[in-house]
């Protein structure tokens, strides 16, 4: 990867290459912003990103699967329009690191993934964790702090009301482990204490596109938060959906 980055960029000795896995999730499927129960497991499927500091000090983001470059003026990025496309991952990653206070310089990106798109099984956040660590370019970033920058990253600028699982599991996912369960809208976690690393899973592609706009998932999360405030207001307060 590193070779193609080099082909593509020119020669640089500052190549690192930062990785985030894909997910498949077991059980509870839209309840990670209903307070509810998840488990996800983190793939061996993942997206790649090769960076490093741009001559021009402009963000170059090329990726490989598309075989498309798009460019950006870093001091333009706090108030850079969505796209509409696939680069909106980065770029509103980029937009809420600069709206968190950490400076960007200029950085070219070759993006190769793993996770097909449209599978269903989180190449949005994959490619969004991985261009957060790209850009951070090793430097120190509270692990959950990051989850919620990525998340805010796909509500605010790519405009998908999306829970934090796919974010957390892509940050927190390790080998070996069955799984993490997020509570509380990720203001904890615990790693599953009966996990073995003999714990199988076969995970099986129905080639069937697989898109959140289809399933209207702005609609489903709106009417979903709405019954757990009925609920709150006519009987015990609610803790958990499940």
């Amino acid at each position: 990867m590193i070779a193609s980055f080099r082909e593509r960029f020119g020669p640089t000795q500052q190549v690192r290459v930062f990785r985030a896995p894909g997910r498949v999730n077991l059980i509870g499927e839209h309840t990670d912003y209903n307070l509810g129960f998840v488990l996800p497991v983190a793939l061996d499927l993942a997206t790649y990103i090769a960076a490093a500091p741009s001559a021009d000090g402009k963000l170059h983001i090329y990726s490989e699967n598309r075989q498309e470059l798009r460019e950006f003026d870093v001091s333009q990025l706090g108030s850079v329009q969505p796209a509409r496309e696939w680069t909106d991952y980065p770029v509103g990653v980029a937009q809420e690191l600069v709206r968190a206070g950490i400076p960007l310089e200029g950085v070219n990106l070759l993006i190769r993934s793993t996770v097909p798109d449209g599978s269903g099984l989180s190449s949005s956040a994959a490619l969004e964790v991985a261009s957060a660590l790209a850009m951070l370019a090793g430097r120190e970033f509270d692990p959950l702090e990051l989850a919620k920058l990525c998340q805010r990253a796909e509500r605010n600028f790519v405009g998908m009301p999306c829970g934090i699982m796919d974010q957390y599991i892509s940050i927190f996912g390790r080998a070996a482990v069955r799984l993490w369960k997020l509570w509380r809208f990720a203001r904890s976690v615990q790693r599953d204490p009966n996990a073995k690393a003999y714990t199988d899973a076969a995970l099986i592609g129905s080639t069937s596109d697989h898109s959140l706009e289809m399933f209207q998932l702005s609609e489903s999360a709106r009417k979903a938060g709405e019954r757990a405030r009925r609920i709150e207001e006519h009987k015990q307060p609610l803790s958990v959906v499940r």
